[in-house]
C-alpha cells in the first residue's frame, strides 16, 4: 500500500525531460493489481465494520429487552465491550485504516490518470509536429492502444486544423500568420482549404 509504482511511472516522465519514454506495461499492471487489492481488502474491512456494527446493536438490543435489575449490569457489560472493541483495532483504528485504503487507492488512480494523460498529449504532439507517418523509434515507445489513437488522431486533428484555418481567415489575423496555418495543414495532412 505504498503507491511506489505510481510515483515510478510519474517520475519515469520527469526523468524523460519532455521526450516520450517507453510504455511502460508492467508498471501500470503493477498499479492496477496494488488498487484491486486494496479495493478488496476495503471491501472486506468495510464487510468487518458492519458485522461489528450489527452485533453492537443486538448486543444493545439484547441488554435493553432483560430485566430492570439487570440493567446495571448491562451497563458494564457495555463499558467492558467497548474497551474490547477499541483493543482489537475497531472503532477509529478500522476506521482510519479504512481511510488510508481508500486514499490510497485514490492517489494510484490519479498518478495512473496522469501518467496515460501526458503520455496522450506527448502522442498528440507527435502528430501535430512529426505529421501522420509515425516513426519507428517513436513506434516502438508506444502502447499498441496509443499507436491506433495516433491512427485515428488526423480526423480529429483535420477538423481542428480547417477550424483554426477558417478562424484565421474571419479574423484579424495578420496574413504571415493565416499563411502559416495553411501550410501547416497542407503539409500535415494534404487537405486544402
Amino acid at each position: 500500500m505504498t503507491s511506489r509504482e505510481a510515483r515510478s511511472l510519474l517520475e519515469q516522465l520527469e526523468a524523460a525531460k519532455g521526450a516520450l519514454p517507453p510504455y511502460d506495461t508492467k508498471g501500470v499492471q503493477a498499479v492496477t493489481d496494488e488498487v484491486g487489492r486494496i479495493a478488496d481488502d476495503l471491501r472486506e474491512g468495510l464487510e468487518a465494520l458492519q458485522a461489528a456494527a450489527a452485533a453492537r446493536v443486538a448486543r444493545k438490543g439484547a441488554s435493553d429487552a432483560g430485566g430492570d435489575g439487570d440493567g446495571d449490569d448491562g451497563d458494564d457489560d457495555d463499558d467492558d465491550g467497548g474497551g474490547a472493541r477499541g483493543g482489537h483495532g475497531g472503532g477509529d483504528d478500522g476506521s482510519t485504516a479504512l481511510r488510508v485504503m481508500r486514499a490510497t487507492i485514490a492517489r494510484n488512480k490519479r498518478c495512473l490518470l496522469a501518467y496515460v494523460m501526458h503520455r496522450a498529449d506527448r502522442v498528440e504532439l507527435l502528430r501535430w509536429i512529426g505529421g501522420p507517418v509515425l516513426s519507428p523509434d517513436s513506434s516502438a515507445k508506444l502502447s499498441s492502444e496509443e499507436v491506433d489513437h495516433f491512427k485515428r488522431e488526423p480526423r480529429r486533428l483535420r477538423r481542428a486544423r480547417g477550424t483554426l484555418v477558417q478562424a484565421c481567415a474571419r479574423s484579424r489575423a495578420s496574413e504571415r500568420e493565416c499563411a502559416t496555418a495553411r501550410a501547416f495543414t497542407l503539409a500535415h495532412d494534404g487537405t486544402r482549404t
